[in-house]
C-alpha cells in the first residue's frame, strides 16, 4: 500500500477527466450517472482512505461526528438568524456593529449549512484495513451507485484471474489514487464483506 504524508491534504481535483474516462472504461459498462457526482464520490471514498491510513478509524469516526454537530449547529443557527431578522433584529444589529465590515451573517451560515448537507458524513463500522475499507466497502458503494451492477467479484475460467467489472473498477480507482492494489487482494476486501461470487 502506498506510504501517507499525514501532512498532506487529498487533493479535490485529484481525478481528471482522463482518469474518470480510465475509470469508467475499465468496467466496460456505460456511467449511468453525471460525472460530476462520479467524481465527487470517488474523491471521497480516497479522503476516507488518507484519513483512516494517516490517523487511524477512530479520528476518522471523531472528525465525522464533529461535522455531524457542525450540521446541526448550522440548521439551528439559520432558523434562529431568520427568526432574528423576523424580529427585531438583534443579533444582526450585534454583528453589524462589530463586524467591521464583516458579511451579513445569515448568508454566511446558510452557505455553511449547504455545504455539509452535501458532505458523506456516513461512517464505516467495518473492521480491516484502511485498503480493505477502501476496495471491501467504500468503492462497492460508488460502484453499485453509478453503474446500478451489484460489486460482484469473479475469475477468468481459463487463467483463474480475478477480473469482472468492480474488479477491474477498484484496480483501476487505485490506480488513479496512486494507491497499489493487486486484484487479489480486491476479492479478499469484497468476500470479507460479503460479495457475492459470479462466473465470467
Amino acid at each position: 500500500m502506498a506510504s501517507v504524508d499525514p501532512g498532506k491534504q487529498p487533493d479535490v481535483e485529484l481525478l481528471d477527466q482522463d482518469s474518470l474516462d480510465r475509470i469508467v472504461a475499465a468496467t466496460k459498462l456505460p456511467l449511468c450517472t453525471d460525472q460530476k457526482g462520479f467524481q465527487r464520490d470517488l474523491v471521497a471514498c480516497y479522503k476516507h482512505w488518507h484519513l483512516w491510513s494517516a490517523f487511524g478509524p477512530r479520528a476518522a469516526k471523531k472528525g465525522i461526528a464533529r461535522l455531524a454537530k457542525l450540521r446541526r449547529w448550522a440548521a439551528d443557527g439559520v432558523r434562529l438568524l431568520k427568526e432574528d431578522d423576523a424580529d427585531h433584529a438583534h443579533i444582526q444589529e450585534l454583528w453589524a456593529a462589530h463586524g467591521d465590515g464583516y458579511p451579513p451573517l445569515l448568508p454566511q451560515v446558510e452557505k455553511l449549512g449547504t455545504l455539509l448537507e452535501k458532505a458523506n458524513l456516513n461512517t464505516v463500522e467495518h473492521v480491516g484495513s484502511p485498503l480493505e475499507l477502501l476496495t471491501g466497502v467504500l468503492l462497492p458503494q460508488v460502484f453499485a451507485y453509478h453503474f446500478k451492477k451489484e460489486a460482484k467479484i469473479s475469475r477468468d475460467p481459463g487463467t483463474h484471474q480475478a477480473g469482472g467489472p468492480y474488479v477491474r473498477f477498484a484496480a483501476q480507482a487505485c490506480a488513479e489514487f496512486g494507491i497499489q492494489c493487486s486484484r487479489e487482494t480486491i476479492v479478499s476486501a469484497r468476500k470479507r464483506h460479503g460479495a457475492k461470487a459470479v462466473r465470467n
